[in-house]
């Protein structure tokens, strides 16, 4: 029962890392691209897969339709390029009131600057 249920775990933790284009197996194998050949019943002759080289049907290994592998890679680098845009437009803004304070504080600085110029003759006389 109990080596039942550590299997069914190991099933579950396959399911779950199968997102994306995959680079290990479960077992530490590599993946490799598989192309489907010809079958009569087939309806998308050529399917491709991303593959475990030692690929068992025991769910233990991956075998993910390349076409899904990479639309979800897609959407994940969409996602990534998105949150760039984000920041590289925040970084501009950041720009120009880095900008806007610098000319505040210069301007501050030449009005205290010539204030004490001021000050300072008008001690002397």
């Amino acid at each position: 029962m109990k080596r039942q249920k550590e299997h069914y775990i190991m099933l579950q933790c396959a399911a779950d890392t199968q997102y994306g284009i995959p680079t290990r197996c479960l077992c530490g194998s590599r993946i490799i691209n598989e192309v489907r050949g010809k079958e009569e019943y087939d309806t998308l002759p050529g399917k491709r897969f991303f593959t475990c080289k030692n690929y068992e049907d025991d769910g233990l290994h991956y075998r993910h339709p390349w076409v899904f592998g990479v639309q979800e890679k897609i959407e994940r680098l969409t996602k990534r390029v998105k949150e760039s845009e984000e920041v590289i437009l925040l970084v501009a803004k950041l720009h120009k009131q880095i900008e806007h304070w610098r000319n505040r504080f210069k301007t501050s600085l030449s009005r205290f600057m010539s204030s004490r110029g001021s000050a300072s003759t008008e001690n002397r006389s």
